[in-house]
């Protein structure tokens, strides 16, 4: 069984009595069904509690047991939260019910000490995930969410609410609303779902067949065949469900049966997505370019509507660059104007910077690819995907934008039209709110060509403070610095100034995002064949890095992680574990052995040979990094890397100095 959830406040003390009081509720209500016992065991957690010595909960709805397609009025109390000092609130709501959620948001209304809003959820919808924000401070609930359950008529959790939420917290979750991985909890709660309402468990099986397989390796495969057996006996099975057919006996290796319900799928749809696949594999994969271009008008007079022509395109147009034939990738783009997107006019103008000495016809693709990004943006051109707010659509469809002002830009300084890339680039890097290192450094390039000094200083200043440079943006502040002063006596203590204020904006920001949750004690092995406990660093800060070889953003952080363990490697309170999880080869220790011999890191690697610790600390991608205190306690996640060493290593310093 699922242990309850958890409440909205970290206390462990509020936690057990209001526990307590919801059992005591619980024993009064004889004759009462087991499942609608813990449909008021969840919504008590979840809502409000009924005895004095609790405080109240962050959030409460009314009515506390709503259904779907009612109205709900949602209460916000921030006090000891991190919006607690927020100007504003938004709600944001994913209503699930399977697969992809639906999202909106609304803007909260202060009453009191607390923010409100009303929410209406669909009539087919499960639940909901619930997070508020202001700006880019969350509160997620310590990345557990705040759950919004729906009942049916007799006030039971309807169908589907549980297999909806481990969908949640086994995937998409963490992408949007900011929930953290627990993948036995999701296996758990799929097969409550089951055992209850089997009726729905067609709708969830693919969730399932990942996490039994993971979670479950030795019975987990004997589960899947039961269930396969069950849904192959029916006689007229889904499209989805022959898919499911397919896709799970093609992974497990049994291509007998795999063919079988392909010809069965074929048949019942013949121009469905499976063939739609399978004919684009077969043009992605054949070598000799005529065929490959026969194949792809081939798809596209068959398939005119398919939702993968763009990448059909693309392809095209890349093969085309990469054989250096720019005419035939221009010609192409003429020959397709209704199919041709932003992206295909940057690649090409990509490819024609590289490849032609006269820019002018590149300046044209990029100019193609802006207005086209442009027409995107300003208008309804494109549908907002349903997991999308309406800012963060608003925020994708800039990024777009700026990645193409940032190819015209680029263009024009090497037209050595400084004047204009400079109006191009700063619209470029307000459209990706100035966090895109590489384009800031376009603009401060063009700023030093072709801007007065006065101005390339105060923006660059201004960039810098908001860290958001780079050691590039630096030495071009200095530039600027020198052609205003004639020298750089002084600049020391002018960098230092600017440094200063990112750096207390960056300790303010971290400190807005610590955790305090127990990390997952674990042994392992290292490269010496040493068993190193996190236990054994009790007192320690330590930093614990999950990575492998084949991860190319694990590999783009290294550089930063090594002048980061370099730094601080004289000192005896800071600890860092490079963690090799996820490896796809048979020999880890002798894979890790190689690596660490080529690229010569400093770094401390264990071996988490069965992926055991990864899954103990619910990490869904790689890299992560956890920095956990002395205690034992996770202060800090890190996932992805942005791309900015410098960055990244100060922002480590920073955490571990707010840790120890």
């Amino acid at each position: 069984m699922l242990p309850p959830l958890k409440p909205n406040w970290s206390s462990e003390n509020n936690y057990d009595i209001h526990y307590r009081c919801v059992k005591e509720k619980v024993k009064s209500m004889k004759k009462t069904p087991a499942l609608l016992l813990l449909t008021f065991a969840l919504i008590g957690l979840l809502v409000g509690p009924a005895c004095k010595k609790t405080p109240r909960h962050a959030v409460s709805f009314k009515p506390e047991k709503p259904r779907p397609g009612q109205s709900v009025m949602v209460r916000y109390r921030p006090a000891g939260r991190p919006l607690e000092k927020a100007a504003g609130v938004e709600l944001v709501a994913y209503f699930y019910a399977k697969g992809t959620p639906r999202v909106e948001s609304w803007p909260m209304t202060k009453k009191g000490s607390a923010w409100q809003a009303a929410l209406t959820s669909g009539a087919n919808d499960r639940g909901a995930v619930l997070k508020f924000q202001a700006g880019e401070a969350v509160d997620s609930n310590a990345r557990k969410g705040y759950i919004l359950p729906l009942v049916d008529g007799r006030e039971n959790l309807v169908p589907g609410h549980k297999a909806g939420l481990a969908e949640a917290i086994a995937g998409w979750g963490n992408i949007l609303a900011g929930l953290g991985i627990n993948k036995l909890q999701a296996l758990q709660m799929l097969e409550e779902e089951f055992a209850a309402h089997p009726e729905v468990k067609s709708d969830y099986l693919a969730t399932y067949f990942a996490l039994v397989s993971r979670i479950r390796p030795e019975d987990g495969q004997q589960q899947i065949l039961k269930e396969l057996a069950q849904l192959a006996a029916k006689p007229d099975p889904s499209a989805e469900e022959l898919a499911l057919l397919v896709n799970s006996y093609t992974q497990m290796q049994m291509p007998d049966l795999a063919a079988r319900f392909i010809l069965a799928l074929k048949k019942k749809e013949p121009k469905g997505e499976y063939v739609q696949v399978e004919r684009f594999q077969a043009f992605a994969q054949e070598p000799d370019l005529k065929k490959k271009l026969a194949l792809a008008e081939a798809f596209q007079k068959d398939f005119p509507d398919s939702k993968i022509l763009g990448q059909l395109h693309y392809r095209i147009l890349i093969v085309f660059l990469e054989r250096g034939k720019t005419r035939e990738a221009r010609d192409f783009l003429d020959t397709h104007p209704s199919d041709a997107s932003w992206a295909l006019y940057n690649a090409l103008a990509g490819g024609l910077i590289s490849q032609s000495p006269d820019l002018t016809l590149a300046e044209a693709a990029a100019r193609q690819a802006v207005s086209l990004a442009r027409r995107n943006k300003d208008s309804q051109v494109l549908a907002k995907p349903s997991y999308l707010t309406d800012k963060e659509w608003a925020g994708q469809k800039a990024s777009v934008l700026g990645e193409a002002l940032d190819t015209l830009g680029f263009i024009q300084l090497r037209m050595r039209q400084a004047g204009q890339a400079v109006a191009t680039l700063k619209e470029a890097t307000v459209s990706l709110s100035e966090k895109n290192p590489t384009v800031n450094e376009h603009y401060a390039e063009a700023l030093l060509r072709g801007a007065p000094p006065d101005k390339t200083l105060s923006e660059l200043k201004r960039i810098l403070a908001a860290r958001h440079g780079s050691t590039r943006l630096k030495e071009i502040l200095k530039e600027a610095y020198v052609a205003k002063q004639g020298n750089a006596q002084g600049f020391a203590e002018f960098l230092a100034g600017i440094e200063a204020v990112a750096r207390e904006k960056l300790r303010a920001d971290l400190q807005s995002k610590l955790l305090d949750e127990p990390a997952p004690d674990f042994s392992l092995v290292d490269l010496k064949g040493n068993l190193v406990s996190l236990a054994g660093f009790k007192g320690k800060v330590v930093v614990v890095d999950f990575w492998a070889t084949w991860c190319e953003p694990c590999l783009n952080s290294f550089p930063g992680m090594a002048r980061a363990v370099t730094d601080f490697r004289s000192d005896p309170e800071v600890r860092f574990l490079f963690v090799n999880s996820w490896e796809r080869v048979a020999d880890r220790k002798q894979n890790a052995v190689d690596f660490l011999a080529a690229k010569k890191y400093p770094f401390e690697v264990l071996l988490d040979s069965q992926d055991k610790v990864i899954a103990a600390f619910q990490v869904e991608a790689i890299p992560t990094q956890f920095i956990i205190d002395g205690h034992g306690r996770i202060r800090f996640r890190n996932e992805g890397f942005s791309g900015n060493a410098e960055e990244q290593v100060e922002e480590l310093a920073l955490m571990i100095d707010l840790v120890r």
